[in-house]
């Protein structure tokens, strides 16, 4: 994933970059499994039909997979978490699941920056902790034709 960024990367500073396209579903697979071995956290990444979408916006929603799990290891002692993706032609949906610790009050909250960059993208972000065991980050976000 970084060899290709820096490809990309590259490409742009000589004038070269086309219109790309990655494969979202292998992008996130990479992008968890490497989190997971950096940070002994156990994730499992679950990709409805996968979806072809502009090098930029695969960018976006790596980011948004990075910060989200960051903030699961740095807020909770969760050990695993789950990743699912699935998209149509009119939108994408990005879910994190993770348990929640128990003994903790269960407060509403939104994780800012995840908010601020799904907004960006003309999405949003929601967060439900409601009266289960887990924590569930949704993120949708439309995708153009």
């Amino acid at each position: 994933m970084e060899i290709a960024g820096l490809r990309r990367y590259i490409k742009g500073l000589k004038g070269q970059l086309g219109p790309g396209r990655q494969a979202l579903g292998s992008v996130l697979q990479l992008h968890a499994a490497r989190f997971a071995e950096l940070y002994d956290i156990k994730i499992t990444v679950e990709v409805g039909e996968e979806a072809q979408v502009s090098d930029s916006l695969a960018d976006d929603v790596a980011h948004l997979l990075g910060e989200a799990l960051s903030n699961i290891r740095r807020h909770t002692n969760a050990a695993f978490a789950r990743v699912r993706l699935s998209c149509n032609s009119q939108k994408l949906a990005l879910e994190i699941v993770n348990p929640r610790d128990r003994g903790v009050a269960v407060n509403a909250f939104t994780p800012r920056s995840i908010a601020e960059r799904a907004l960006a993208l003309g999405g949003q972000c929601k967060v439900e902790t409601g009266t289960g065991r887990y924590t569930v980050v949704s993120i949708e976000i439309p995708l153009q034709s």
